[in-house]
């Protein structure tokens, strides 16, 4: 069973689940889509999570080629040049969403003012985080099946890129 029949076998869910995602990813945000993409991509990295982390990372590329190398570069070495001080605050709050310590919250966001993230900016890192900690429960949790062909998540990243995440189930 693939992510969209996942979503199809409880269409009261799966629509919600749907339309949430386009929300988080792809609604309106000061961050950019491929920035949103990074947070999603690294929360599943750092769950396990193969098919998560395999189909955000395609729609990170696909969003912005050029951002997406960068970005691709934060989510193994949060600490590279290459990454922004904010994007590096980010992160670091979203690992602290994901490994639940949250005894370090407080730190972490005055971390990431100081480094010139907005309370909109925070807000939404802190949510995509602990959504993808669900989304990739939800995947992971009831077998979703990877792609046995690896272009199928360029493909699909790239759909995703420009259609989103709304799905039939949406209408």
């Amino acid at each position: 069973m693939g992510i969209v029949e996942l979503l199809l076998y409880k269409p009261v869910t799966g629509k919600i689940i749907s339309e949430f995602t386009n929300a988080l990813l792809q609604g309106p945000s000061p961050l950019s889509v491929a920035q949103r993409e990074m947070i999603a991509t690294f929360v599943s990295h750092l769950n396990g999570c193969e098919f998560c982390y395999k189909m955000h990372k395609a729609v990170m590329e696909s969003a912005d080629a050029e951002e997406g190398e960068i970005l691709e570069c934060a989510i193994y070495q949060v600490e590279s040049e290459k990454v922004t001080p904010k994007l590096k605050a980010l992160l670091k709050l979203a690992k602290l969403i994901q490994s639940n310590e949250l005894h370090a919250m407080e730190k972490e966001i005055s971390n990431a003012h100081a480094a010139g993230a907005s309370d909109e900016e925070i807000h939404d890192t802190v949510l995509i985080s602990s959504a993808f900690c669900m989304f990739n429960r939800y995947v992971d949790g009831l077998g979703a099946n990877l792609p046995k062909d690896e272009g199928a998540y360029s493909s699909l990243g790239a759909f995703v890129a420009k259609q989103g995440y709304k799905s039939s189930l949406s209408k």
